[in-house]
């Protein structure tokens, strides 16, 4: 059996400065699940000079179609309300996962993260139990494919 994913990048947003854009705010920034039965959404953020800067907003959304104002907050997933959100890390790279059981969802997901100082923030996804494996570089979604 060969485990393979597609990778997903939703954003890199290199200096996001605290109350400054949404990261994942815009209409263009989302995954396309279609054909895959599992996500792992990850944001990776940089380390920050107070460990107690975490995110401000850390959520997922979902929709059926791509437009920014069809999408909705999924259950569970709001940051210190749903869940709570672990420190940062001054010294490291932080990175918040969700994991996602994509047969209950719609089509497009999407995360939303303000962070609370100036971050490079990244987000990405791995989709998993695809309905036809990839047997590409574009259809996994990254420049090399080796397998092994």
């Amino acid at each position: 059996m060969k485990p393979l994913s597609k990778k997903v990048i939703q954003i890199h947003a290199p200096g996001i400065t605290a109350g400054g854009t949404d990261v994942g705010s815009g209409v263009t920034n989302y995954m396309d699940t279609k054909g895959f039965d599992y996500a792992l959404v990850d944001v990776h953020m940089s380390t920050t000079n107070d460990t107690t800067n975490n995110p401000t907003v850390l959520q997922l959304y979902e929709a059926d179609v791509t437009t920014s104002s069809s999408f909705a907050t999924v259950s569970g997933s709001i940051g210190d309300t749903d869940f709570t959100v672990a420190t940062m890390s001054a010294s490291v790279s932080s990175v918040y996962r969700f994991g996602v059981d994509l047969k209950k969802r719609k089509r497009f997901l999407k995360v939303s993260c303000y962070p609370l100082t100036t971050q490079d923030i990244t987000i990405t996804a791995d989709l998993f139990i695809a309905e036809e494996l990839p047997n590409s570089a574009s259809e996994a979604g990254v420049n090399n494919l080796v397998l092994i």
